[in-house]
């Protein structure tokens, strides 16, 4: 089964990209890994992918097992590392999203069907209109136009290209930066128009940004996510807190919640974890270094790179949220709370680290 799922990933980047791949460098006298490792298939994650395909039937190298269950996969990624002007994008997570359907036909055992489509979001549409980068990149990557055409734009480009969420009759395009872009299963287009009419605020939920990797609570049969923003005129970094559905992906509660915790400088957070009663994250010391922010200002740097890890601090921070904060019934209750120090809140002291991914977590019989 990986081994197909490996060869389909890998046949579309053969298929779709426009460059021919770099020459594998190694270290002097390193030992070539040559099991657990594919590097060609990672290096095909970064090629440039020039168009989009029509529907397409692969013939698949092995015979699908009887037991290989009918239906899609969907992936998300980012995927034009190149406008049409040839300017490139600096940073790899400033690269425009592209969604990957693969879907698999038990009664046809040595084919998948293939299909990929960009997100319509506002920015790609702007840059195929005019040839070029319209918006800035959170990582780094200018606008077209040279410098003058950069300095003080401060309005990043949403490129949708983290991950992507199948719940009902719909597909979700997350980016942390900003709200999901609702698509179409099957052809994969947005469901309500081209650019900013494509976004979704899960019918009146969230206010702002909703990040890129939710998690699922299968006891629940919910997702549980997170929103952050960082307003530099405050110096307040904020999260949010969010309950859906896993099939309508939407709030079951009549009068929903959104608990938001406030700190007093910028955080690294892009992902969680989830137990039966807790949201937990790891956060560590951070501030905002004033000359790389001056040069995002100026169009010289990315913003992204404008926060740094405090490398003195002494320890790290375990914060554990208690979920039942998303049952209360008064948000007024549930706002601006003081992540570090309000009693319901759980911190947990650990030798300083930084972490960017989790794989999972549990609650034990003591809780």
């Amino acid at each position: 089964m990986m081994a197909i799922i490996i060869f389909l990933l890998c046949y579309v980047s053969h298929v779709l990209a426009l460059s021919t791949p770099s020459t594998q460098h190694f270290l002097p006298n390193s030992p070539v890994i040559t099991t657990g490792v594919d590097f060609a298939a990672w290096k095909n994650c970064f090629r440039n992918c020039p168009r989009e395909l029509e529907p397409t039937i692969i013939e698949l190298p092995e015979v699908l097992p009887p037991d290989f269950p009918t239906g899609t996969l969907y992936r998300n990624g980012h995927a034009r590392f190149v406008a049409d002007d040839e300017m490139p994008c600096l940073h790899p997570f400033d690269a425009d999203g592209m969604i990957v359907a693969i879907t698999f036909d038990a009664s046809k055992p040595s084919q998948a069907l293939f299909r990929n489509k960009f997100v319509e979001t506002e920015g790609y549409i702007k840059d195929k209109e005019m040839g070029g980068i319209s918006q800035r990149g959170l990582f780094g990557t200018n606008k077209s136009g040279g410098s003058m055409a950069n300095l003080f734009q401060m309005d990043y480009k949403h490129v949708a290209n983290t991950n992507v969420i199948h719940c009902g009759d719909s597909l979700y395009a997350l980016w942390e930066g900003g709200l999901p872009y609702l698509l179409d299963p099957l052809t994969l287009r947005n469901k309500n128009g081209r650019g900013k009419a494509g976004l979704t605020d899960l019918d009146g939920l969230l206010s702002d940004n909703f990040s890129a990797h939710p998690r699922y609570d299968p006891a629940r049969k919910t997702y549980v996510n997170f929103g952050s923003v960082f307003d530099p005129i405050k110096s307040e970094f904020r999260v949010s807190l969010y309950e859906v559905d896993a099939t309508t992906f939407r709030s079951k509660r009549k009068n929903s919640v959104t608990p938001n915790f406030v700190l007093d400088a910028p955080a690294l957070i892009h992902d969680f974890i989830l137990t039966t009663n807790y949201c937990i994250f790891f956060i560590n010391d951070t501030r905002i270094n004033a000359m790389s922010a001056i040069k995002a200002m100026l169009g010289s740097a990315g913003f992204a790179g404008s926060i740094e890890v405090d490398k003195d601090a002494e320890h790290s921070n375990i914060v554990l949220i208690p979920r039942s904060l998303l049952d209360d019934k008064e948000q007024d209750a549930v706002s601006d709370i003081d992540l570090f120090h309000d009693e319901r809140v759980t911190v947990v002291k650990m030798d300083r680290h930084f972490a960017f991914h989790y794989a999972n977590a549990f609650e034990d019989m003591e809780g």
